[in-house]
């Protein structure tokens, strides 16, 4: 028998990453907004490519463009084709292009080569549609914006099926019958052939004008159809289609049919598009009316009766949007703090950090602010300093603290008071949830599957329960820092370890260390994305609503709350 050998191998560390979700509270609003919103996701902004693309691969077996890559290379040139259209248009429109060219796939990496086209009167759509990594290509995703932004969501209603964008096909019912409107509607074989014949001209570009997203804010049948389609379903369109049946269920239309509806009525009724009001401002404003359900004078949103079930699903996720930030906040709060005193004092464990943060640290701090033996009387005693519930414009609410807070933690760097004053902001949150009578009813009006809370269990009645039952009889400084230590510490770490199992990267913010806990990195609270800016974009594409010369957004066409009267 030989000698005995020693192999040496190394372990690959895993890849850091700032990670999303630090605490894994978001999942929770963010499954409401997806059941009120189906079918519009954060990435899907123009209406026109959920016909646009049943069209084109009806189109495609057609012309018997069947290959894997020459499926590829000709979708990845539609794309480009599409954009180049919708730049020009806007271009010949004069004035802000607000309806022509943004959002389109692509948009920032062909704009600034137009004016190059205009001088040179041509261009080759391989220029941009490429897959090189230069500067030039206008998509890094071999399938385009289709395989990374739309596919999933026109397969969910139905209008594409097939394994992948690459292999998509248009289904029968559905799909085929918004490529038929297209073909009769549009100049289509003239768009394949440039699609076919590479080098396209102004001339070219000026004749496919009506491919232009813009053209759904015309009056005519496949305007009409996609809107029915959003807002009633297939059956609207294509009684007894089976595929899209499977996918699509009654109540998920309805419940985004009630969401547009919503979402024109807050823009017609409430003055919510205003003149001077970006995309953030809309976001604010929005969250602050489905919050309380009264407007900016405090008065009561007269909403249609049948929407009244919808704006309260809304309000559930606003609700739990502040349980997020406020747990966002304390973890930042904690972390921050933690960066500042290492010099001086380390802690073996997040059970001792939590303890010190709010027996000594910041946390007591803020604590003091308020009078309250236990928690249940200190976040009484705290409640009892808010504005009242509907008055979401007053400074002390918790809406403003809310915003107060993001905007702190995205400033980053806090010192002493800093923290304090962020964590004062995150218990006002707790108490303004714990104690207002108009958030009792926590997360009643949405119906979630059973389970669903095991596998996401920070929630209004975890942090409930481990506040004013298990803790109950504690000082405030013994709650709180149990929420922060199993609410905050741990939960990060068990979504750490989670993401480092199973994806392989690394996430974590604090670590355990021999040397007591290190911090890696202190994430900003982040706010979830609604999908409100892609509803809003997909009503003006329809031409239900639209922006005034001074920049408000108003109502027009078809007011859909009135079905809801």
């Amino acid at each position: 028998m030989g000698a005995p050998t020693l192999e040496v191998d190394y372990v690959r560390p895993a890849k850091a990453s700032g990670g999303v979700d630090p605490l894994g509270v978001q999942t929770i609003g963010v499954g409401v907004y997806t059941q009120l919103l189906p079918g519009i996701t954060n990435v899907t902004n123009r209406a026109f490519y959920y016909v646009f693309h049943p069209w084109l691969f009806s189109a495609f077996e057609r012309r018997g463009w069947r290959s894997a890559a020459l499926v590829r290379e000709r979708l990845r040139r539609a794309e480009v084709l599409l954009l180049l259209i919708a730049v020009h248009h806007g271009a010949r429109a004069g004035g802000v292009d607000r309806e022509h060219s943004p959002a389109v796939v692509g948009i920032n990496r062909v704009w600034n080569a137009y004016p190059g086209m205009v001088r040179a009167g041509a261009v080759r759509l391989s220029d941009f549609a490429h897959r090189r990594a230069d500067a030039t290509r206008y998509f890094k995703a071999p399938e385009g914006g289709l395989g990374q932004y739309y596919f999933g969501s026109l397969w969910q209603l139905g209008l594409l099926d097939g394994e992948r964008a690459s292999k998509a096909f248009a289904t029968d019912g559905v799909g085929t019958h918004f490529a038929a409107r297209i073909d009769a509607a549009l100049p289509a074989d003239a768009f394949l052939d440039a699609l076919e014949a590479d080098r396209v001209s102004i001339a070219t570009l000026e004749a496919l004008a009506g491919f232009c997203p813009c053209c759904l804010q015309h009056p005519g049948a496949l305007r009409e159809d996609l809107l029915a389609l959003f807002t009633e379903g297939f059956e609207a369109i294509a009684p007894g289609a089976v595929g899209a049946a499977a996918r699509e269920r009654d109540t998920d239309v309805a419940a985004r049919a009630e969401s547009l509806a919503l979402i024109q009525w807050l823009i017609s009724v409430r003055g919510w598009g205003r003149a001077g009001s970006d995309g953030a401002f809309l976001a604010e404003r929005f969250r602050a009316l489905v919050y309380t359900l009264h407007d900016d004078a405090g008065s009561p949103l007269a909403l249609p009766a049948g929407l009244i079930d919808c704006a309260r699903r809304w309000q559930v996720y606003q609700r739990h949007e502040l349980l997020s930030c406020a747990l966002q906040a304390l973890f930042h709060g904690a972390l921050r703090w933690l960066e500042c005193c290492r010099a001086e004092q380390r802690f073996a464990s997040g059970q001792a950090a939590a303890d010190a943060f709010f027996e000594t640290g910041p946390g007591s701090a803020a604590l003091a602010e308020t009078p309250g033996a236990h928690p249940g009387a200190w976040l009484a005693a705290r409640a009892s300093t808010l504005p009242g519930y509907a008055d979401w414009g007053h400074p002390g609410h918790e809406h403003q603290r809310l915003r107060a807070a993001v905007a702190a933690s995205a400033r980053g760097g806090l010192d002493g008071p800093g923290i304090q004053a962020l964590t004062s902001d995150a218990l006002t949150l707790l108490a303004a949830l714990l104690v207002r009578e108009d958030n009792a009813d926590r997360y009643g009006a949405v119906g979630f599957r059973a389970g669903f809370f095991e596998d996401y269990p920070l929630t209004l009645e975890r942090v409930h329960t481990l506040l004013l039952t298990h803790h109950r009889d504690a000082t405030p400084a013994q709650a709180f820092a149990a929420l922060l230590r199993d609410c905050c510490l741990e939960a990060h770490q068990r979504v750490a370890l989670g993401k480092l199992r199973f994806q392989g990267t690394d996430t974590f913010c604090v670590l355990e260390t021999e040397g007591g806990l290190a911090v890696q990195g202190v994430p900003a609270i982040a706010e979830t994305t609604p999908r409100l800016a892609n509803a809003l974009r997909i009503l003006r594409d329809l031409a239900l609503l639209r922006r005034a010369d001074d920049g408000a957004l108003e109502a027009c066409g078809e007011p859909l709350w009135e079905r809801y009267l």
